[in-house]
């Protein structure tokens, strides 16, 4: 459990830093002071919801103006997602298969094979719904890290359960 923790810690930690980092999402045409007025005037409207379009939870999903985009579903999202859904797939492929030879699951409270795949493929969408909320908040590179980090739990979990058996 400790090692999963900072296994976790360490991939999220360094990847979260450089996604936000405001020098690696500006563009030639949208400069640091314009990305910073954006994101000072996002903050502003969502926390005066009597301001007409402001506040709400429409706001959280809103694009930031000025913000370089690109479609969703691109050829690195749905590899990044794709990769995730494997993982997640062949993790619960493996805790089953290990689960009918007798073996107890150690990191997940559920104690099925059913249990264990509803969970563990219930992260896909989840997965997807936090891309998209980075991809409408304007962080591209958080968007694009984000099914690695989701993964990252079920390919230690395939390591611990293989390295075990």
């Amino acid at each position: 459990m400790k090692m999963r923790l900072w296994f976790t810690l360490l991939l999220v930690l360094p990847a979260a830093a450089f996604a936000l980092d405001p020098a690696s999402t500006a563009t030639a045409e949208v400069g640091d002071a314009s990305i910073l007025a954006a994101r000072m005037d996002a903050i502003s409207r969502s926390h005066f919801p009597a301001v007409p379009d402001g506040g709400g939870a429409n706001t959280l999903l809103r694009p930031l103006p000025g913000m370089p985009t690109h479609r969703f579903f691109d050829r690195e999202n749905l590899a990044g997602m794709v990769f995730h859904a494997a993982i997640r797939s062949v993790d619960a492929a493996q805790t089953c298969a290990f689960m009918g030879n007798n073996a107890k699951e150690a990191w997940l409270p559920m104690k099925s094979c059913s249990g264990v795949v509803a969970y563990s493929l219930s992260m896909i969408p989840a997965q997807i719904a936090t891309s998209y909320f980075l991809h409408r908040r304007g962080a591209h590179r958080l968007e694009r890290l984000t099914p690695y980090l989701w993964a990252a739990p079920s390919v230690a979990g395939i390591a611990v359960s293989a390295r075990t058996w």
